[in-house]
Order: C-alpha cells, then sequence, then structure tokens
C-alpha cells in the first residue's frame, strides 16, 4: 500500500510538470506570434512610409511638368506641405540650380512613428515631334500654277550629291486647279523628262481639294500651333542647315517676303500668315528641302530647288514659277533627310536620372 502512495505521488508531480511545460511552451508560442506579427506590422509600416514618399516626389513632378509651380532658383524650396495620403502624409522641396535645369528634389513620407526620405535628381529635357509629310509632286497647288521663262519642273527623283535621278519618281506638278506652260518653261516627270508640252502623265490638274492642307502644320502632320515658336520676320544667318525657318509674313507690305539668296540652304521654308496670303517673291539661290509657301512668284534665274514646293492659297493668280532659267527638282533624298533632321520642339519636361532611398 505503500508503494502505491508514492506512485501516485510520482504520478501527480510528473502531470503538475507536464502541465507547467505546456503552459510555458503555449506563452512563448504566444509571445512568438505577437512579436512575429510585431515585426511584419512594423515591415509593412516601412513599406507603405516608403510608397508615400515615393507618391509625394511622383505628386510634385507631376506639378513640375504641367507648369503649376513656378520654379526658382535655390534650396529647400517646398513644393508640397503636409499632404495627407493612405492614412499618412507626405512633404516634398527641392533645390534648383541657377538656370534651373537641374533639381533636386526630397520627399519625405510620414506614417505615425515611421518616416521615410527618397531624393531624386532631375534635368530638363526637350520633348520633340517628328515632322511627317507625303508629297505627290515636285510642285503641289491648291490653285492654278503658271510656269514661264526657263524655268524647269522635274519630278523625276533626283540624286542632288551625285547629279543623277531615277524614274519613275513623282508627277512633275499637281493642282486642283489649272496648269498654264509659258515662254520655254519645261515640265517632267513620273518616269517622263521635262519638255513643252509637258507629256500627259507627268502632270496632274484638277485634283480634289477635299483634305488639302490649310497650314503648314497640316502638311508637317503636326498639331495646331505647333510652329508658334519658330515664327520670326528676317531669315537667319546663311546659309542655314537642317532647320526650320518659319517667316511670318502678316505684317510684310503685300504679305510679300523678298527671298535673299539662299547659299545652299537645307531644311524646312515656310512662308504664310493665318488668311493664306504670305508670299515668296522672287525666289534666289539654292535649297534643299521642302518649301511651304501660300503663294509663290517666281523663282529667279539660276536658282536651284533639290526636294519639293507645296502651295497652300486657294485663291486664282497666286502661282507663277519661273523667271529665267531655274530648276525644280523632287528629291526623296533630300525629303528623307528633312524629315530625319528637323524635329519640332514642343515642351520641355524634367527628367529623373537619379533615384536614392535615404532612410
Amino acid at each position: 500500500m505503500k508503494c502505491l502512495k508514492n506512485d501516485k505521488g510520482t504520478a501527480l508531480i510528473i502531470a503538475i510538470l507536464i502541465g507547467m511545460l505546456v503552459l510555458i511552451l503555449s506563452m512563448v508560442s504566444i509571445m512568438s506570434v505577437k512579436g512575429s506579427t510585431k515585426r511584419v506590422s512594423d515591415r509593412r509600416k516601412v513599406v507603405s512610409v516608403f510608397n508615400i514618399a515615393e507618391a509625394g516626389k511622383e505628386h510634385a513632378l507631376m506639378r513640375i511638368r504641367n507648369d503649376s509651380v513656378t520654379l526658382v532658383p535655390g534650396s529647400g524650396i517646398n513644393i508640397l506641405n503636409n499632404c495627407p495620403f493612405a492614412n499618412g502624409s507626405y512633404t516634398v522641396e527641392y533645390d534648383a540650380n541657377p538656370s534651373i535645369d537641374t533639381l533636386w528634389l526630397r520627399s519625405v513620407g510620414s506614417l505615425g512613428v515611421h518616416t521615410a526620405r527618397i531624393e531624386v535628381v532631375c534635368i530638363k529635357t526637350i520633348v520633340c515631334d517628328d515632322v511627317e509629310f507625303k508629297v505627290e509632286a515636285a510642285v503641289t497647288a491648291r490653285s492654278e500654277i503658271t510656269t514661264g521663262g526657263n524655268c524647269n519642273i522635274d519630278g523625276r527623283d533626283w540624286d542632288p550629291d551625285a547629279g543623277t535621278f531615277t524614274v519613275p519618281g513623282k508627277l512633275g506638278l499637281k493642282t486642283c486647279d489649272s496648269f498654264t506652260q509659258k515662254g520655254s518653261s519645261t515640265v517632267g516627270g513620273n518616269g517622263s523628262a521635262p519638255s513643252k508640252p509637258a507629256t500627259p502623265g507627268s502632270y496632274e490638274t484638277g485634283a480634289s481639294s477635299v483634305g488639302y492642307p490649310e497650314s503648314p502644320e497640316q502638311v508637317l502632320g503636326l498639331p495646331p500651333g505647333a510652329l508658334e515658336s519658330y515664327k520670326r520676320t528676317t531669315m537667319p544667318s546663311l546659309p542655314f542647315h537642317n532647320q526650320i525657318v518659319y517667316i511670318d509674313a502678316t505684317d510684310m507690305h503685300k504679305h510679300e517676303f523678298n527671298c535673299p539668296d539662299l547659299l545652299g540652304s537645307s531644311g524646312i521654308l515656310i512662308v504664310h500668315t493665318a488668311s493664306l496670303e504670305g508670299s515668296i517673291k522672287n525666289f534666289n539661290g539654292d535649297f534643299n528641302g521642302l518649301i511651304i509657301t501660300d503663294r509663290m512668284n517666281h523663282i529667279n534665274a539660276g536658282s536651284d530647288v533639290y526636294g519639293a514646293i507645296i502651295t497652300l492659297s486657294p485663291s486664282s493668280g497666286t502661282n507663277a514659277f519661273g523667271n529665267g532659267g531655274s530648276n525644280i527638282r523632287y528629291s526623296s533624298k533630300v525629303l528623307s533627310m528633312v524629315m530625319d533632321s528637323c524635329k519640332v520642339v514642343s515642351d520641355t519636361t524634367f527628367q529623373v536620372i537619379s533615384w536614392k532611398q535615404v532612410e
């Protein structure tokens, strides 16, 4: 009986010890779960606070790119202050160099006791639009075309560097109205050599005016007003190369621009008014590229144009080509060069060039 009592006491002690062990293990497990939950929560808050700082950086860049912030040179300039976001907030400030073409942005996100900072460097970049145009003839007009003197219009595809051409090329001329060939002028194209009278099929008259461009922007496939910043009333230094030169003839006498000797310039030459009355008068010199004008009033002797000419005015009596020996020759090589090299600056923006997480 005594041994039995001792066995019962031992079993009781063992049971108590096991119970205590289970209790301790349960408490350790509970504490571990609580600790893990807290760590996960803290990690989530750290991630969240960096996301908030990133949102602040993007908000500031959006305002800068939309010109809703007047940037000034200096340091520690606040853009956004304690803006609420995702149960937290962000504050953004910047430094700018004297020319305001480089910005250092600092975005600080806050969430409870947690904070995070992102720093980025941004530089001003130019946004350009490509010019795209379709040319169907060496000379294209909405109104009638008159050629005279010894003017030579050739739609065969010329290489001005080699002095050779390939056929068929394009039409010599195309108009939505009529064509009158005077003097010793010659017209050719679509595989035919320039001649007088022009070979049927080398030119087209009475073409549809539906969709005919009414502005230089429409010719070049650009949005309205895209060329406003290019307008000027005088030529740049000559010769110019691979440039867009836009002569605004609005306030000129009879809206006429007396063209100087272009000395072998290249690019896109525009003479235009909103009323489609801009006129190139007495074109002089050699030019490689695209000419867009409302009206053409003679090309003087000794002038060579490789590329194409497009006139916009629907008014009669506005297109007279020839005032002596001159050449207007279609060239796909020249026009491709123009499309590749003449970019239109449409905007400026700030581009992020470096990003770092500070804390």
